[in-house]
């Protein structure tokens, strides 16, 4: 079928969307075609296009923005590689003798292309990088790893293999069982026919939007005490500018008529326009609630599967006709029941809101479930957010789970509430080394009474409302917002390629401060007299090997010498005047190390004394950091030999 026909023949609706009020056609209800057909999803969309199709004697290669796969009827396989991050072979799909026999290419467009076998083995390659294979009769699929993957996350057939550069789904649908699984390496058999399909997502599928990551900031506010509060007042909106870029609307019940959604129609159309019209002025951007998970019209329950897909769809293409200058959608949840048609709301939604609204799904409830997901269902999202009620867990649960740094390359963001809202120094650091985000939360202070807040949720953390509402500010102000600065993109690729890419995963042993000062604050540290760098030291044979090191970009002095190859406990190097005078919440000490001497250090911290003579320290950061990664004593985190070790040392301030 043609472009120009299909363009009359499936039925699509007109939707506002743009700040401008230009008019968008969008499917109206996808779930009506066939999504292995031509009938849908068959042009390029925002970040994604296919690129390149070439037919050779013995080969079709069908390159899209993030991954090439390459068909070889002859040999029955289809090999699948990636083209972002790190460019690799990333799977090996292997099909019975004479299954590929005579495949073409039977639809193309710049979105997608379809190619079947004379055997009835149906092939759909999206921009996205999500490969889908279908049958008409039974033959088992072999799906070969090409990598070693370094965090897999699985749910019943369903499989989610990563590392730090790239990542493979495997999803069986409509009934595709899993025949057969090797004991030695992720290689599994999926047995195909009667129309069920095989889907294999390839990872990452565009590059990751650095600038946007840098640039754009969420300030997420709600209220669940009454509609007034979910529309706030033109006060409120003028001093969040300094604080973020997107103001997301949540509420839910009490910013639309009905908390499980008939329609997306406001309790308070006027003021929800004032909002809007008010956030413009001050140069915030302005996203609203719109779950397709809540959205129960034409079901009377929660959209487990989205049978009611074109319903939600009509519904988002009425509230953006109606605000046309509104910036996007959060989705509260998808579908937790529909790999199939998670996908496909989002690739829908983002095709009917266009390229330059935002979309932030929340997805901690995933498809197929538990901590296992679609990378080419979130790559449609400018921002996933992940872990609602879970705080913060481990750094391979926020960097593989939350992130999403060369998976879907979606912008990951921490769900931070149920009693998480005030971040410790550690939470902030490992949120940031796993390239994850944070959303600055002004419904914090402005919710609730303090009764209610100790009762409701700073209990979890055994702080008063007040000081729970404090240390959100200041853990944003002090510790987050500051290193997002033009550097960072280069600090986490570091961090990912020497943390995460080695396999060391466990992160750094934080301990409690050597002289604890609870009451230290930033006033303490502009009149700190004295100070030293204390550290257990492996090795260290200076001044024979020479390794200057830097303190907040301030020179200290060289590495002091310890006792050749055993540990030599509290090596003390004072610090100088103007080091003093750098000493912040976050300190940065770089060790260099020109002349490629082998040492490791641990038990490192920052011991000072107060203008009024008391003892104060940062905390002491226990692992072992290596100068060497192949040196026969090299322990814990290790860097190639001859490159710095750089070490973030917090100081604890209230």
């Amino acid at each position: 079928m043609n472009r120009l026909a299909l363009s009359v023949t499936v039925g699509l609706l007109a939707a506002a969307v743009s700040g401008v009020g230009a008019e968008r056609p969008y499917l109206a209800d996808p779930l009506q075609h066939d999504i292995m057909s031509d009938e849908i999803f068959m042009d390029a969309a925002w970040h994604f296009e296919v690129e390149e199709v070439k037919t050779t004697s013995d080969q079709v290669t069908v390159t899209t923005t993030g991954a090439t796969f390459t068909f070889s009827p002859s040999a029955d396989r289809v090999l699948c590689e990636q083209r972002l991050a790190q460019p690799r072979r990333s799977l090996l799909l292997y099909f019975p003798d004479g299954a590929l026999a005579g495949l073409e290419v039977t639809a193309q467009g710049t979105g997608a292309v379809i190619l079947q076998s004379a055997a009835g083995v149906q092939f759909k390659v999206n921009c996205d990088s999500l490969l889908m294979i279908r049958s008409s009769d039974d033959i088992a699929v072999r799906c070969r790893l090409l990598f070693k993957p370094l965090q897999t996350y699985s749910h019943s057939l369903h499989h989610l293999f990563m590392d730090a550069f790239g990542a493979v789904g495997m999803f069986p649908l409509e009934g595709t069982r899993q025949v057969q699984k090797s004991p030695d390496a992720p290689d599994f058999t999926y047995l195909l026919g009667d129309e069920r399909m095989l889907w294999c997502s390839i990872g990452p599928p565009r590059e990751y939007p650095w600038e946007q990551s840098l640039r754009e900031r969420l300030i997420w506010q709600g209220s669940w005490k009454s509609p007034e509060l979910a529309v706030p007042s033109n006060e409120l909106i003028d001093g969040w500018p300094e604080k973020g870029t997107i103001l997301w609307l949540q509420s839910e019940h009490m910013l639309w008529t009905t908390w499980y959604h008939q329609d997306l129609v406001p309790r308070l159309p006027e003021e929800f326009q004032r909002v809007i019209d008010h956030s413009h002025e001050v140069g915030l951007r302005v996203i609203a609630y719109a779950s397709p998970f809540y959205f129960h019209k034409g079901l009377g329950g929660h959209a487990y599967t989205g049978e009611n897909m074109g319903l939600y769809l009509a519904a988002v293409a009425d509230l953006l006709k109606r605000y046309p200058d509104l910036n996007g959608i959060y989705f509260d949840g998808v579908y937790p029941g529909s790999v199939k048609n998670t996908y496909i709301v989002c690739r829908a939604t983002r095709e009917l809101i266009g390229d330059d609204r935002i979309l932030e799904i929340h997805c901690t409830g995933n498809a197929p479930g538990g901590l296992c997901y679609n990378p080419a269902a979130d790559t449609w999202a400018d921002f996933i957010l992940r872990g609602e009620g879970q705080g913060f867990r481990s750094q391979n649960w926020l960097r593989f789970y939350v992130s999403c740094y060369n998976i879907s390359n979606a912008i990951g963001v921490v769900c931070n509430n149920a009693g998480y809202w005030a971040p410790t120094y550690e939470n902030v650091q490992e949120t940031l080394r796993a390239n994850a985000r944070l959303a600055f939360m002004p419904w914090v202070r402005e919710e609730f009474t303090t009764e209610e807040w100790e009762i409701r949720y700073a209990r979890a953390r055994g702080l008063p409302a007040k000081e729970v509402r404090d240390r959100h500010d200041y853990a944003m102000e002090n510790w987050y917002w500051p290193r997002l600065h033009p550097g960072f993109p280069a600090w986490v690729e570091r961090i990912n390629r020497e943390f995460f890419a080695s396999g060391l995963t466990t992160k750094p042993r934080i301990a409690k401060p050597p002289h604890p000062f609870p009451e230290l604050t930033k006033k303490h540290l502009e009149t700190v007299q004295q100070a030293w760098l204390v550290m257990d030291s492996f090795g260290g044979d200076a001044p024979e090997y020479i390794s200057p090191m830097t303190l907040n970009g301030v020179s200290i002095g060289d590495l002091p010498p310890s006792a050749g190859d055993q540990w030599t406990a509290g090596v003390k190097h004072a610090l100088p005047q103007e080091a003093l005078m750098k000493l912040q919440a976050t300190n940065h000490l770089v060790i260099e190390n020109p002349d490629r001497d082998c040492f490791k250090l641990r038990n490192i911290y920052i011991d000072m004394v107060l203008a009024d003579g008391q003892q104060a320290s940062s905390n002491l950061l226990k692992s072992v950091y290596c100068s060497v990664s192949g040196w026969p004593y090299t322990e814990g985190f290790a860097v190639p030999v001859g490159k710095a070790l750089e070490i973030e040392i917090p100081i604890p301030l209230k």
